[in-house]
């Protein structure tokens, strides 16, 4: 999915950084800026779950405000629930639609930018 995703969002003309585990996701945002996180909720080391919470737990507010969608096959009720609660600010449902996913990524990074303009900060290149 991880490879799948890659090539439909670099086809849309979207930059693309992956990471093979949560912790290595977490590695790579520490030290850089990216304008949104892909999260596949199942991941080998550190899930999607805690690698969200540790992305909102981080002290930058920018890095911890960062747009995070879940990628995920399983939307029940308690599922979006927690979802919610854990931080993700939207999720897509696998099989992969890469239509919903670019829309879903297109208007959690307008929102992104219009927050940062609001705090006047300086948006990530």
């Amino acid at each position: 999915n991880r490879i799948l995703a890659q090539k439909l969002l670099e086809a849309q003309g979207h930059t693309i950084t992956t990471a093979a585990d949560g912790q290595i996701a977490l590695d790579i945002l520490a030290g850089a800026d990216f304008d949104a996180v892909l999260m596949d909720l199942h991941m080998p080391v550190l899930d999607g779950i805690e690698a969200t919470r540790r992305i909102r737990a981080f002290d930058d507010p920018v890095k911890a405000t960062i747009p995070v969608l879940a990628l995920t096959a399983d939307i029940s009720n308690d599922n979006l629930e927690n979802f919610h609660e854990t931080g993700f600010d939207a999720y897509c449902t696998k099989p992969l639609d890469i239509a919903m996913i670019g829309a879903q990524l297109a208007r959690l990074i307008h929102r992104k930018f219009e927050a940062r303009l609001a705090r006047n900060d300086t948006p990530a290149t």
